[in-house]
C-alpha cells in the first residue's frame, strides 16, 4: 500500500477511536474508515476492468470511495455537480466509465437511460448510494485502458469557460506528492482539522464551527472569505484565528486527449 493508506492503517491500529472524517450528521473513526476502504476496495477489484465515476455531495462516503479506488488501483473519475447535464454526460463517455456511483439516482437514471445496463443500491455510513452499470460505444474498456497514461489513478475534468470538459490524468504518486508537500510546509499535527469546503453561502460558518486549521479554496472563495474577515475585524467580532494554511490552485496532470 502507499504512504497514505499505510498511515490510515497505522492510525486504525494505534488510535482506533480517533475521528478520521466528520460529516454534517455523521463521523467515522480510523478503524471504521480503514475497514470500509478495505471492504469497497475488495468490491472494486471484483469488477472487470473498471473505470468508476462518482458524483456525491461532500460526505465521508466520498472519501471512502476515493481511498478504496486508490487501494484497488483502479481509475476514478470525479464528476462535479456544477457541470451541466451535457458536460457530465460528455465526461462519462469521454472517460469510458462503466460504473457510476451517485446519491442522486433519479436524475442520473434519466440522464443515462440509453447507456444503463443495470443498477444496485448500497449505503456508506448514513449515505444512500446507487451504482449504475453503464456501456458507452465510443471505446471498449480494453482500448480505453491502452489509451490512458500508465498509472492513471484519477481523471479530473475541468469545465473551462466554454466547450466540453477536458480530462486530466493523475497518478497516485502525483496526488500524494502534492499532499505530502503541503503537510511538510504546514507541519500538520495529528489532532488538526482540515475542512472540505462547503457551498459559498456557508463557507465562513463552516470554518468557525469546525475550527478548521487548513482548507483548499478557489480564488473566488478566498476573496469572499477575506472580505468577510475584514468586515468581522471592523465589527470587532470573533474571527478564524485557528486557521493556519489556505491553499489556492489545482492539480497538474496529463491531458486525456
Amino acid at each position: 500500500m502507499n504512504t497514505l493508506l499505510n498511515s490510515i492503517s497505522n492510525y486504525a491500529k494505534n488510535t482506533p477511536k480517533m475521528c478520521a472524517l466528520r460529516g454534517v450528521k455523521s463521523a467515522l473513526t480510523y478503524t471504521q474508515l480503514n475497514d470500509l476502504v478495505a471492504q469497497y476496495a475488495a468490491q472494486f477489484k471484483e469488477l472487470k476492468q473498471p473505470i468508476v465515476a462518482i458524483c456525491v455531495e461532500n460526505h465521508p462516503a466520498w472519501i471512502v470511495l476515493d481511498l478504496a479506488a486508490m487501494r484497488a488501483e483502479i481509475t476514478l473519475v470525479p464528476i462535479p455537480f456544477f457541470f451541466s447535464a451535457s458536460q457530465q454526460l460528455h465526461a462519462l463517455e469521454d472517460a469510458g466509465v462503466n460504473y457510476f456511483i451517485t446519491d442522486r439516482p433519479a436524475f442520473y437514471r434519466d440522464l443515462l437511460s440509453s447507456h444503463l445496463l443495470g443498477e444496485d443500491e448500497f449505503a456508506i455510513d448514513d449515505k444512500a448510494l446507487t451504482r449504475f452499470c453503464l456501456t458507452f460505444n465510443k471505446l471498449k474498456p480494453t482500448k480505453l485502458a491502452a489509451k490512458l497514461p500508465i498509472n492513471t489513478a484519477k481523471i479530473t475534468y475541468t469545465s473551462g469557460t466554454t466547450g466540453r470538459p477536458k480530462g486530466v490524468c493523475l497518478s497516485t504518486a502525483s496526488q500524494l506528492a502534492v499532499a505530502q508537500s503541503l503537510q511538510s510546509a504546514v507541519n500538520l499535527q495529528a489532532d488538526e482539522v482540515h475542512l472540505c469546503v462547503l457551498p459559498l453561502s456557508t463557507l465562513l460558518d463552516a470554518l468557525m464551527i469546525y475550527r478548521a486549521n487548513t482548507a483548499v479554496l478557489t480564488p473566488e472563495l478566498l476573496l469572499a472569505l477575506t472580505s468577510r474577515l475584514e468586515d468581522m475585524a471592523t465589527e470587532d467580532k470573533a474571527t478564524t484565528t485557528h486557521l493556519r494554511f489556505l491553499a489556492v490552485g489545482g492539480w497538474r496532470g496529463t491531458s486525456l486527449t
